[in-house]
């Protein structure tokens, strides 16, 4: 029968049950269109689970992105931490300079205050001496 010859779907759609058919013919097409259905049923659960797995993978890409972008926070955070530190740390070295020239000023003074004392003491001395 030349019907038989058409896409099963369609002799689906038309009429099945012409006289040009036999019931072999029949049978072989609805197990072909059973066949092409399970085939789009197949590929339709297939792309629903491609589906699900795209959506899990983007979700840890956002997940991850996140934590990225924490940990960039933090770093920046702490890189301006750092530089603070290090501002504080050259404000410290030069006050430090500065009470270590005020020593180096002082001690001088003590010396010479020490000289004074010592040449007054024996001012001191000879002028007992001499009385």
């Amino acid at each position: 029968g030349h019907i038989c010859q058409t896409e099963p779907t369609m002799m689906l759609e038309t009429n099945l049950l012409t006289e040009d058919c036999s019931t072999s013919e029949l049978s072989k097409l609805k197990e072909e269109y059973r066949r092409k259905v399970q085939k789009v049923t197949d590929y339709l659960d297939e792309h629903e689970s491609l589906k699900y797995a795209l959506k899990e993978a983007n979700k840890k890409i956002e997940k991850s992105e996140a934590t990225s972008s924490r940990f960039q926070v933090m770093f920046r955070e702490k890189e301006a931490e750092l530089e603070s530190l290090k501002e504080e740390h050259k404000s410290l070295e030069g006050d430090f300079l500065i009470a270590e020239n005020q020593i180096n000023v002082l001690q001088m003074k003590l010396e010479e205050d020490e000289a004074q004392i010592n040449s007054l003491k024996s001012n001191v001395k000879s002028s007992r001496d001499i009385c």
